[in-house]
């Protein structure tokens, strides 16, 4: 944190700011990832997971599950992982 004291509503809209981007990226990786003719993305075969553990330094399972949750894309198991759509 570079020392700063952020205060809780800093925190808070950092953590909103946070959220949006992570779906931005989500929904980009979809539109830019997916094949001539399919609706989404492997998220493995694509490279979705590596991209987003890169990027972000994180694991991508957590924000596409609450992506799920929240109805802004759908998950469906496949064979070696899962599709997004």
């Amino acid at each position: 944190m570079c020392g700063r004291v952020l205060s809780v509503s800093t925190y808070s809209h950092q953590f909103i700011k946070n959220i949006n981007h992570h779906k931005d990226f989500v929904l980009n990786a979809i539109r830019n990832l997916r094949k001539p003719g399919y609706n989404g993305i492997h998220v493995v075969y694509s490279g979705f997971n590596k991209a987003f553990r890169d990027y972000y330094e994180e694991e991508p399972m957590a924000d596409v599950e609450k992506l799920v949750a929240d109805n802004v894309i759908v998950k469906t198991p496949v064979k070696g992982g899962c599709d997004a759509l």
